[in-house]
């Protein structure tokens, strides 16, 4: 156990504990830990430590998150630096968000999160999970992990892989907020490699990945459709797999638009919902363009498979809208074509 860790709960005067990355006989030169609170999608944080010449410093200054109303859990955010950063003014940073603490003072820096813990106690909290969050040993020093090459290879179900795709990395923190998208430490953003792979030095903690996917489900209108994701989550493993629908093929689709028989509907176009776990709905024009049917009432468009739309509308030129039922939607879905009757 590291006394220190301890020292300020007893009361018991010890020395500051040095701080270390494994396998490193050299003090960190400098850090910072922060408590960060969780309230349902907002995350504001507090100062609580310092590390200058490899001493750790609680603080005792700033305002503490832990006395917020709406608290649901806490965190532990500590980045650590091979060089040494300048001392942070306080008072600008009582009042810090988690997606502010790794701004540009924070370059060159190594990133750690600490699973949640409730608000009882928070001090004890956070002392106990900065121990937890590497090794302590005896004589007031705590050894952090070092950070590892971390690699993830994304591919398609077939086992092709998602090459030349731009996938913004982030420590995973929490997901509990009314949209339900992951807040976590950002680590950067990087490229597929011909064989779907990325790779960076970060902590061996769950991830999140900013790229949307689709999940196939055995429902909707064409018995099958495909729902939209907004992120990826993955476990704590350096070398990581994720295998999933990245995108959906295109394929061509022509629709017929009269307003009665042999009366063609002209300047119509399509618009629709997909089907999605995204905050909010996620509607527009198919195709993207706004493309309309022509004089003969011909719509013909290349799409991504219609199967992830919810709902598919017909819109006249007007701007009067009739969306398709259940039998028109399948005939589109699986043969690519319909001819629709405004009624």
């Amino acid at each position: 156990m590291v006394l220190f860790l301890w020292c300020t709960l007893t009361g018991q005067p010890q020395p500051p504990a040095q701080v270390f990355l494994e396998n490193s006989s050299h003090p960190i030169p400098s850090g910072e830990v922060w408590l960060v609170a969780h309230k349902w999608g907002f995350y504001p944080a507090s100062l609580v430590a310092t590390i200058r010449n490899g001493r750790l410093d609680p603080l005792g200054g700033p305002a503490q998150v832990a006395s917020a109303v709406g608290v649901i859990d806490f965190r532990l955010f500590v980045a650590i630096s091979d060089h040494s950063l300048p001392a942070r003014e306080l008072r600008d940073v009582e009042n810090a968000y988690f997606g502010d603490l790794t701004d540009g003072s924070h370059a060159d820096s190594y990133f750690y999160l600490s699973d949640a813990f409730k608000k009882a106690e928070p001090r004890s909290s956070w002392m106990a999970a900065l121990s937890q969050m590497g090794r302590a040993a005896q004589g007031g020093m705590l050894i952090l992990p070092r950070p590892g090459t971390r690699v993830v290879r994304m591919l398609y179900p077939d086992g092709r892989p998602f090459a030349g795709a731009r996938i913004e990395v982030s420590l995973f923190g929490s997901a509990e907020n009314h949209c339900g998208m992951p807040a976590g430490v950002s680590i950067g953003t990087y490229e597929t490699d011909s064989y779907g792979r990325i790779s960076f030095t970060a902590a061996l903690v769950p991830l999140a990945l900013d790229q949307h996917y689709y999940r196939e489900e055995s429902a909707g209108a064409a018995g099958v459709r495909f729902v939209l994701e907004a992120w990826v989550l993955t476990g704590p493993g350096q070398n990581i797999t994720e295998q999933r629908l990245w995108n959906l093929p295109q394929r061509p689709y022509a629709l017929t638009l009269r307003t009665g028989p042999g009366t063609p509907l002209v300047g119509a176009k399509l618009s629709g919902c997909l089907w999605n776990e995204v905050c909010g709905a996620v509607c527009g024009s198919i195709p993207l363009g706004g493309k309309a049917s022509d004089s003969a009432g011909l719509l013909q468009f290349e799409e991504r498979d219609l199967r992830s739309m919810e709902t598919i509308s017909v819109v006249n030129a007007d701007g009067e809208e009739r969306e398709l039922n259940e039998s028109e939607l399948r005939q589109l879905m699986t043969t690519g074509r319909l001819v629709f009757e405004w009624r």
